[in-house]
């Protein structure tokens, strides 16, 4: 690349970052000073008291909670705080989607589909929500973003694994999928073990990742053992388990002999059993009595098992209702419908948390916008109008990347399929989760305009 052609390469990718930063600003100003919400409240709180837990990323929680800090020096106000957060989230996110939008115009994607891609990372407002609110999810989904786009543009030949500019964002992609939310690791660990037994060429890519993932344990371990913190608890991987020993609870409770309902009572309280939601793990995830599961966990896997044997149909039931919005387009998210979150309360739909919790205040400056993200969050009406519904689905970004992929392995490119070992092992993770929600697979949103290149382009 010659020094001209490099100069109007950075000058475009500040182009593109500037309007999608512009892109951004109504819903962000619908919102002001940010959405605060999604364990939030809980993050900054730690950081506060200074009690910290694994449970949320710690890096996450560290930098938000410090931030909050500092904004609450500059003015005595937490917003600042928020502001400044999602100032540093939203540099971050655009930059990484100016990138994204830079290669698929290397690649030859036309104006118009380059435009619409653009207007769907910036004003869609599934996307443009998230850029704008504290989440986890976010920042986590841009390291998966910019780990997909690189090595998409390694087999178009746009980067060389011999470049230390590529190595670089690998690196960085590898930082953020893992520092930001903790299953990301998981999913890393998967595409390393795949890409080393099946492309020896594309071994090459792994050294940043690996060194990444060593790093992200390393610094994590560091934390936990120096502030401390308390480590994650059992019960965020026991979601699906205790979500279907309740079902068969309520719609069969014959298969539990006098034995095994002193066991189960051991494990979830009577009161929370009889108040199960086929939707939504979380009544029953709080007050899983891990002490006791940690004092004999043979007694209760017997229980698991044994009472699979006898109801496996509710079982299956059970999964599938926890999930089945991330498969079926015309199923809506609801997984907290009715429930109260700070002073807001769900409706029918649980497509988005429209909340500004404590220690911040909403100011919106935009209210007429806001009233019609507040309404697209929670009111299923929405998820039921026709098209609309499958843009607003996670369930049809899941199935592009499933098509995506299906079409690398039908052309039989191996290294090409390979990069779907990344979006697709986190997708298997998310099924552990709670309930269905759009923040657990953000990051097939923010792909999509790339899986469209890769099914489209030989």
């Amino acid at each position: 690349m010659t020094k001209k052609s490099h100069k109007s390469s950075i000058k475009e990718f500040f182009i593109y970052q500037a309007l999608l930063i512009i892109g951004v600003i109504p819903t962000w100003l619908a919102a002001w000073p940010g959405f605060f919400c999604y364990d939030a409240e809980t993050e900054v709180y730690e950081v506060m008291t200074y009690k910290y837990s694994n449970h949320h990323p710690i890096v996450h929680e560290l930098l938000l909670g410090n931030l909050f800090r500092v904004g609450y020096r500059i003015n005595g106000s937490y917003n600042t705080g928020l502001i400044l957060f999602l100032i540093f989230q939203l540099l971050i996110m655009t930059a990484i989607f100016a990138y994204l939008l830079q290669t698929m115009k290397q690649v030859g994607v036309k104006k118009i589909p380059l435009v619409i891609s653009g207007l769907f990372l910036s004003v869609f407002p599934p996307v443009s929500i998230y850029l704008v609110c504290s989440a986890k999810d976010v920042l986590f989904s841009g390291g998966v973003v910019l780990l997909f786009t690189e090595l998409f543009r390694i087999d178009k030949r746009l980067s060389s694994i011999r470049q230390k500019k590529t190595m670089g964002i690998l690196f960085a992609g590898t930082l953020l999928t893992c520092f930001f939310r903790n299953n990301g690791i998981y999913a890393l660990i998967v595409f390393a073990a795949v890409t080393f037994f099946l492309s020896r060429p594309y071994r090459k890519v792994l050294p940043p990742i690996i060194i990444g993932i060593v790093l992200y344990v390393a610094v994590t371990e560091s934390l936990i053992a120096v502030l401390p913190a308390k480590r994650g608890e059992m019960k965020e991987f026991l979601s699906v388990p205790m979500q279907q020993l309740a079902r068969v609870y309520n719609e069969d409770r014959d298969a539990f002999s006098d034995e095994d309902l002193e066991t189960l009572y051991d494990l979830i309280p009577a009161v929370i059993l009889d108040n199960y939601d086929p939707d939504c793990a979380d009544d029953v995830k709080v007050n899983f009595l891990e002490d006791n599961f940690k004092a004999d966990k043979g007694r209760f896997i017997s229980l698991y098992f044994r009472t699979f044997f006898k109801s496996p149909v509710e079982y299956i039931k059970a999964f599938r209702y926890m999930v089945d919005s991330y498969f079926i387009p015309w199923v809506p998210v609801t997984g907290y419908e009715g429930n109260q979150i700070g002073q807001m309360v769900y409706g029918e739909s649980a497509y988005f948390q429209h909340e500004i919790e404590n220690p911040c205040t909403a100011h919106s400056l935009f209210p007429a916008y806001n009233k019609v993200l507040r309404s697209m969050s929670l009111d299923i009406t929405w998820q039921k109008i026709p098209f609309l519904s499958l843009l607003l689905s996670p369930a049809t970004y899941l199935w592009i990347c499933i098509v995506a992929f299906v079409v690398q392995i039908e052309r039989k490119e191996k290294d090409r399929m390979l990069r779907y070992f990344i979006p697709l092992p986190i997708f298997l993770t998310v099924l552990l989760g709670p309930m269905a929600l759009v923040r657990y697979v953000l990051y097939l949103f923010l792909l999509c305009p790339l899986f469209i290149c890769d099914m489209s382009r030989e």
